[in-house]
């Protein structure tokens, strides 16, 4: 009998051994998954940071165009009101020299 338990013993030892075996390469698999993950998501930051930086930059750039936008407008206007006075100044001085 104590043959048998010696055995059975054995048996299980080795099979807790081959378990534990089997969780390490586990423990191995879930460790290189997570380092996977961890190069995955400093790359998806990389990346956000350059869209972000690249939306500033469009943003900035937008606001300039605006501004821009803004002033050609207001030059438009002024040479609109200088159109409208001289045509006025000029329709004066026609019928100031016309005959009477």
């Amino acid at each position: 009998e104590a043959q048998w338990t010696l055995d059975e013993l054995r048996h299980v030892a080795y099979r807790q051994e081959g378990e534990a075996d089997s969780e390490t390469r586990e423990l191995a698999g879930a460790e290189q998954a997570a380092r996977a993950l961890e190069h995955d998501a400093e790359r998806y930051r990389r990346e956000a940071q350059q869209e972000e930086s690249a939306c500033r930059i469009m943003r900035d750039d937008l606001a300039q165009a605006s501004r821009e936008q803004r002033l050609l407008r207001d030059q438009l206007a002024l040479a609109h009101r200088r159109d409208a006075t001289f045509a006025a100044e000029l329709q004066e001085q026609r019928q100031l020299a016309l005959p009477r």
